[in-house]
């Protein structure tokens, strides 16, 4: 287990040596909301077995980790720079090659680490949303199959009053561009529904 960034929430994961006794490079896998590190684990034994140190865990309030809310990428944010962090004092890792994969929450949340540390060198956003205020509005219609208002505001309130999140900060495109020069990759379907 390791601390959160900036607000010390106890998260737990699971560290895959790679068999490579030099300090080598290193990934942190990020699942989407309502899952765990149990979604990720047949990518971790991939990357192992192409010679990556591996760390994957489950989000705040998902699997073991302690929390009691998910705010869908918000503080999550802060759980992958505590991941990173965590890598960087391992000593089978080289603190220089650390690239991160999420999926879904994990990539918007993985956008928003890169964009606020170096430490990432390379990142792989699988489904991330470029807004949650639009994709909450696309997603509310299309499971509902009501309008939005005045039932999506309702709850965006609700959440910043639980969680502490303001929504309308959650928007990866607006820090994505913090990122440069360091690669990333950006993956997506026209299938996702949410």
């Amino acid at each position: 287990s390791f601390v959160s960034a900036g607000d010390g929430v106890r998260i737990s994961g699971w560290f895959f040596g790679a068999r490579d006794q030099e300090p080598g490079r290193a990934i942190v896998l990020c699942h989407g909301i309502w899952t765990g590190r149990r979604e990720c684990l047949p990518l971790a034994l991939r990357f192992r077995a192409a010679g990556y140190n591996v760390l994957c865990f489950d989000f705040r309030a998902h699997g073991l980790s302690d929390g009691r809310f998910t705010s869908v990428g918000h503080h999550e944010t802060n759980d992958v720079l505590g991941a990173v962090e965590y890598l960087k004092h391992r000593p089978e890792v080289d603190p220089r090659r650390i690239g991160v994969i999420g999926f879904s929450m994990g990539a918007a949340a993985s956008i928003q680490a890169a964009a606020r540390t170096t430490d990432i060198a390379a990142l792989v956003a699988d489904s991330a949303y470029a807004s949650f205020i639009d994709a909450a509005k696309y997603s509310f219609r299309l499971v509902t199959r009501v309008p939005h208002f005045p039932m999506a505001r309702m709850a965006m309130h609700w959440a910043k009053w639980m969680v502490n999140v303001d929504a309308n900060q959650l928007r990866p495109v607006d820090v994505i561009g913090r990122i440069a020069p360091r690669p990333v990759f950006i993956t997506h379907g026209e299938l996702d529904e949410i």
